[in-house]
This record gives C-alpha cells, sequence and structure tokens, in this order.
C-alpha cells in the first residue's frame, strides 16, 4: 500500500482510539476503539513507531485509495462543480452528515463534498442519532461492519443486520 504511492490509509489497533494524539489527523472517527488514518508515505514509519510505544500496532488497510483524506482535495473540488449545478433538496427526513455528524442543512452541496476530502465523524453522527430520538438502526450489508461499530458506540438501541436484500424485503 506505500510502495508506489506517495500515501495510504491504515488502522491502530490494540489500544483506545482516543489515545492517539502526535499531531495526526483522524480520517476516520468510527467508534472509541476504531479511526482510520491517511497517512503520506514518509509519515507511516513515525505514526507506527508512535502506536507501537502506545501499545498497539499499525494496520496497512487494502483500500483503493485514501478516502475521506486530503488525498482527494482534487476529486471534492469536481464533484462540488458537479453537485452545483444540480439541484438537491434538504431531505424530508433527517439526513446527516459525515462531514459534521449532523443533519444535513440548507448547505447540502457544500457539506456533501467537504465529506470526500475530509474525516468521516461516524461516531459523532451515530451519537447524535440517538441523542434525536433514533432507537433502532437497520444494516444491509454482508460483512456488518457499521453494526459493530454502533454497538461499540452507544447503548439501550436495537440493531439490527439484513446479509441479503431478501431478508429486508420480508419485512
Amino acid at each position: 500500500m506505500f510502495k508506489d504511492i506517495d500515501g495510504g490509509v491504515c488502522a491502530p489497533l490494540g489500544f483506545q482510539a482516543s489515545g492517539i494524539h502526535c499531531g495526526i489527523r483522524k480520517n476516520n472517527i468510527n467508534s472509541p476503539y476504531q479511526i482510520v488514518l491517511a497517512l503520506e508515505k514518509k509519515e507511516y514509519k513515525r505514526v507506527k513507531s508512535l502506536v507501537y510505544l502506545e501499545g498497539g500496532k499499525l494496520i496497512p488497510l487494502n483500500l483503493a485509495g485514501g478516502f475521506h483524506s486530503k488525498f482527494f482535495g482534487n476529486a471534492a473540488r469536481a464533484f462540488y462543480e458537479s453537485i452545483e449545478k444540480v439541484d438537491i433538496e434538504i431531505p424530508i427526513i433527517n439526513t446527516y452528515s459525515n462531514y459534521t455528524g449532523n443533519v444535513y442543512n440548507d448547505r447540502i452541496k457544500y457539506l456533501m463534498a467537504k465529506q470526500v476530502d475530509n474525516r468521516v465523524e461516524w461516531q459523532k453522527e451515530i451519537m447524535q442519532m440517538k441523542e434525536d430520538g433514533i432507537t433502532c438502526f437497520i444494516e444491509t450489508s454482508v460483512y456488518c461492519k457499521l453494526s459493530s461499530l454502533i454497538q461499540e458506540t452507544i447503548s439501550d438501541v436495537e440493531v439490527i443486520n439484513y446479509k441479503k436484500i431478501e431478508e429486508l424485503m420480508k419485512i
């Protein structure tokens, strides 16, 4: 992952995510126990050493790109230019921005573009949903990863997984 490009994405494992400070920008804050970092190749060794000193390890992730990071600045600008031409209304039901963790407002196009090259505030978003009264979360995925992140972040909510679309269509 860090061999042929200027940077990549990795996840520190083995300690609480809030333990990472060391001047590193967290690109996805998924739960109290999971963050994702998008690093330049030159940063990787330093960060790996810092994580190791804290009792953890740094695992490179095999992703197609450094999503939600500075590596996607050009894509974010191009995306914004494209959606500027489209009429997008604020959704009738509350829809949350990965960029802010809050409900979309009248700056929906701006917020959508910002989440392309900025970190995902998944933990904050899930906590905000619960604060807004959402008590049931449904995930449709064979991996059920988001469900586990929800359960790591909040309690006293129902989390349902549908691994096949046929299961979901029965309700």
